[in-house]
């Protein structure tokens, strides 16, 4: 088990969408201190502590997370105050939802760079002084996109297999050391936030609500669960992906009309 209580947690991207609420769900389970790094943060804090509970446990940083001197700069900012996280969550993404011969290039790599890069510079950045501590927790939010590509979703999908791969050996690597340090990867469906606004998919493949996917994070942290999947169909991807021919499994996605769901694709205004 992973106590969350009196603990210290950094989420990036924690300013809206499922960052927000679960960092909101941390502290209500008695979390000491939470730190959230996001470009938005002057959004968050409202959102965030509606009834004025926690003014005195939450920081929030402007900050660009794949910019590696700002990172350094504000982790020797923290580690100077003895704050340094004992649960990380890694969850800031972009996605563009363009077919890959429109996208350009500075898209591309803003995706990666947000979405690989950022991850690994802000864990990599914080691994020595985390592992000076007894036991820690870092949490990757990937996507069910890490097992299965889709049209216009090249580059987020490439973004999320690297998260998916980096996640795995980074857990076996930790493992090695002590079993106390952990790593979960979470591989959702599409969550109704405004990061996949418009995209429309059936009932046998629900889009996902928000409180749902942050109290799946919350519960893997408390249980240390390796790999989250959500909803069921998810869960069974990586089994059907590897026993049957491509196009079989191809025309299964076409019938459940997984690979049309980003044809109404708005994305966040």
């Amino acid at each position: 088990m992973t106590k969350i209580q009196n603990k210290i947690a950094l989420i990036t991207g924690g300013a809206s969408g499922i960052g927000l609420l679960t960092g909101r769900l941390l502290l209500e389970k008695g979390l000491y201190r939470l730190i959230i790094w996001d470009l938005k943060s002057h959004e968050a804090f409202k959102k965030l502590d509606t009834e004025g509970r926690f003014s005195d446990r939450v920081l929030i940083d402007n900050i660009d997370i794949s910019e590696a001197t700002q990172v350094n700069d504000i982790i020797g900012s923290y580690t100077a105050q003895g704050l340094i996280p004992d649960i990380l969550i890694n969850n800031a993404g972009i996605v563009v939802g363009k077919n890959f011969v429109e996208h350009t290039l500075d898209e591309i790599q803003k995706t990666l760079s947000i979405n690989v890069f950022a991850h690994m510079l802000v864990t990599r950045l914080w691994l020595p002084f985390m592992m000076q501590k007894r036991e820690f927790h870092i949490v990757n939010v990937a996507s069910a996109a890490s097992y299965v590509g889709n049209r216009k979703m090249s580059v987020y999908a490439a973004s999320k297999w690297a998260m998916h791969g980096w996640s795995d050996s980074l857990r076996l690597e930790l493992a090695e050391v002590s079993p106390a340090y952990r790593v979960s990867l979470i591989n959702p469906y599409y969550i109704s936030t405004g990061m996949f606004e418009g995209v429309r998919s059936g009932w046998w493949l629900p889009i996902l609500k928000p409180d749902k996917v942050a109290a799946a994070i919350v519960r893997a942290i408390e249980i240390n669960r390796r790999v989250v999947r959500m909803p069921f169909l998810v869960k069974l991807t990586p089994a059907l992906r590897g026993l049957l021919p491509l196009s079989i499994f191809d025309a299964i996605a076409t019938i459940l009309g997984v690979y049309k769901t980003m044809e109404t694709f708005k994305g966040r205004k």
